[in-house]
């Protein structure tokens, strides 16, 4: 069905809302984060901070449906277990005072979970890719108070050290190799107030499986051409649940306050939290998405893990 000139109209309006409130505060921003020199994308809103062409080698485009599909009505795998990390994410944020940071936000899901939540959050959301931040912008997620910025995550966090309450990095280490996903959690952790929250949440590599050669199992099921356009379509180093674990234990500031899996290869692996719930679920669902809701006791063997930090002084 064609939209009519009137209504065509009025989302055009609708945006044009949206690309000024999200400029207001990239000019006048709640908080001054940085003091470093940024440019700011005028028409909607965003602070720039790598206005050349990023390297493709170090773009990924795989996640761009499965991170947008959650508020598409759209039922898969990748869109539930996405929406478990939201879910989570806007469960630990406490008070309309805190300040959020969303690294590799996206489409700024974790922003629209936390709108619901909180009403208005102090919300800032830095990507590496545009298109998502000018979606985001667009589709209303410009929530206030807020803060768009587009980040090389190669590069160092802009942000002065203690800045944030709550840091999240969800699906985004797996992107960098083994070396940069290091430096951004130490990154996260300098930025994060002390006794500050961080929550990390990454593909468990518990088989020792090659990213690539992993990823070639699925290509089959994707639309290979759109989402690969620009960049690699599969992670550069995926940690393991002891690997990561130890990491955060010995190398950072961090203390782990809780961790957890989402999802199970088998779900007859495992001793469920809700063993009722879970068969009901189960009756009405397709299998892999009642695997995805299922948040497991034991991680070790989960093939997402998510773990919760709070920084020491």
């Amino acid at each position: 069905m064609k939209r009519s000139p009137a209504n065509v109209s009025k989302i055009d309006m609708k945006k044009k809302s949206y690309q000024e409130r999200a400029l207001f505060h990239a000019e006048k921003p709640f908080i001054k984060l940085t003091d470093k020199k940024y440019d700011i994308d005028s028409k909607n809103g965003i602070i720039v901070y790598d206005k050349k062409p990023l390297d493709p080698s170090k773009t990924y485009i795989g996640h761009m449906g499965a991170e947008q599909s959650i508020f598409q009505n759209r039922i898969s795998y990748g869109a539930y277990t996405h929406f478990m990390r939201y879910l989570h994410a806007s469960k630990l944020v406490r008070g309309q005072d805190k300040l959020v940071l969303d690294i590799g936000s996206g489409v700024s899901s974790i922003g629209r979970f936390l709108y619901q939540t909180l009403k208005k959050p102090q919300y800032v959301c830095i990507d590496l890719d545009l298109r998502l931040l000018r979606q985001a912008v667009n589709r209303g997620f410009g929530f206030c108070p807020v803060l768009f910025i587009q980040r090389d995550l190669y590069k160092p966090l802009p942000f002065k050290k203690n800045t944030f309450d709550y840091v999240f990095a969800y699906e985004v280490i797996e992107h960098l190799e083994e070396g940069d996903s290091k430096k951004l959690i130490k990154e996260i952790q300098r930025v994060t107030k002390n006794n500050g929250v961080a929550s990390i949440a990454t593909p468990n590599n518990f088989k020792k499986e090659d990213p690539k050669e992993k990823a070639n199992k699925f290509r089959r099921y994707k639309k290979h051409k759109e989402i690969t356009s620009g960049g690699v379509d599969y992670h550069l180093f995926e940690w393991s649940y002891k690997k990561l674990r130890k990491f955060l234990n010995d190398k950072t500031k961090f203390s782990i306050t809780s961790e957890f899996g989402i999802g199970a290869d088998t779900m007859r692996e495992f001793d469920f939290r809700d063993e009722e719930f879970i068969n009901k679920m189960v009756d009405f669902l397709p299998s892999e998405i009642a695997r995805s809701l299922i948040t497991l006791d034991i991680p070790e063997k989960a093939p997402q893990m998510v773990f919760d930090l709070i920084k020491d002084k």
